[in-house]
């Protein structure tokens, strides 16, 4: 088999893997109609092994079939969203695996910091006291052609809550940054930069394009930023399990040399 050959056979595979990891777990989210799965692991998986462009592609397509199942009205944006993902997390990888090991600690630990302070500062300004978990509204998601109700739960969380939350999230980090061997490091942060493309870039689709957007609008802007935000959770987990699935997954295909771009070099 030529090489051209051996390139449309394994994105057809990881195309596939893709969808089947986004389909195989999933569960239903009904103030967005979004749902969560586990895609999130074939898409690191398919930037790392593939590279970023091979990965941004197979990642794109694999997820958005899976939507045009799912939740068509996702698939324009997880076409874009997913690949764009797999593309940084291929970049930075690159890009990181070449970094010293004091670097990538530091810029870990930086990372750490950062994440810290924002839950901190958004738990305490947005969900402390008494919360009203979800909106009290009714809308007619585009896509769907369904009305989607949504009513509040009331819920009282103290601000130490966040404090703690913050400070446990920082000492998670840090002890990754001293423990994890230095070929793992780069995976994490490429991953931590992917996620933040998916998490933001859902989020703003939501917004702009769903519920409050060019194409139809069925709220406020502030309903749709609230409604948008309860997706927000669900996404990071996501990309957690993506991590802890995902790196196990990549270096074991790398133990037995399925390095696929290093064997055409």
């Amino acid at each position: 088999m030529d090489r051209s050959s051996r390139r449309i056979a394994r994105i057809g595979l990881f195309t596939s893997l893709v969808f089947i990891a986004t389909i195989v777990l999933t569960v239903y989210i009904p103030s967005t109609q979004g749902y969560f799965n586990l895609g999130e692991t074939m898409v690191y998986t398919s930037a790392i092994v593939l590279g970023p462009f091979e990965g941004a592609l197979v990642s794109g397509l694999g997820s958005m079939l899976a939507d045009m199942i799912l939740a068509p009205h996702y698939a324009p944006a997880t076409t874009i969203i997913k690949g764009l993902e797999a593309l940084i997390v291929g970049l930075l990888y690159e890009k990181l695996s070449k970094m010293s090991l004091k670097a990538l600690r530091t810029i870990i630990l930086t990372l750490g910091v950062l994440l810290s302070i924002l839950i901190t500062y958004l738990g305490i300004s947005y969900y402390s006291g008494e919360v009203s978990l979800g909106p009290d509204i009714n809308i007619t998601v585009w896509g769907s052609g369904t009305t989607l109700s949504v009513s509040p739960v009331n819920v009282v969380i103290g601000s130490e809550l966040w404090f703690a939350f913050g400070a446990i999230v920082f000492i998670i980090i840090m002890l990754a940054s001293q423990r994890a061997p230095s070929h793992i490091i780069p995976l994490i942060i490429s991953i931590f930069g992917g996620g933040v493309i998916m998490v933001s870039g859902y989020f703003i689709y939501e917004v702009y394009i769903l519920y409050a957007g060019i194409i139809q609008s069925s709220c406020s802007l502030n309903e749709a930023i609230l409604l948008a935000s309860y997706e927000i959770p669900f996404n990071v987990m996501q990309v957690l399990i993506g991590m802890i699935v995902g790196i196990p997954l990549i270096m074991r295909l790398k133990m037995i040399g399925y390095g696929i771009r290093e064997q055409e070099h």
